[in-house]
């Protein structure tokens, strides 16, 4: 892991949650994103549906 750039390991870490890749490898490209430091990427759909909760506005 120590080869990718914080970069390419956030963008891989998008990428497995995206093509929905076993649960494990996505576990382990989080507990490397979390030993560096960086914050995991908020999926957009889950950070929209996130947002129109909070404002009561599901249907958007």
């Amino acid at each position: 892991m120590k080869r990718l750039s914080d970069e390419e390991l956030t963008g891989a870490y998008k990428k497995a949650i995206e093509l929905e890749l076993e649960s494990h490898f996505v576990a382990m490209l989080r507990a490397e994103l979390e030993l560096r430091g960086l914050a995991p990427p908020v999926r957009q759909a889950a950070a929209s549906h996130v947002a129109c909760s909070a404002t009561g506005n599901e249907d958007t």
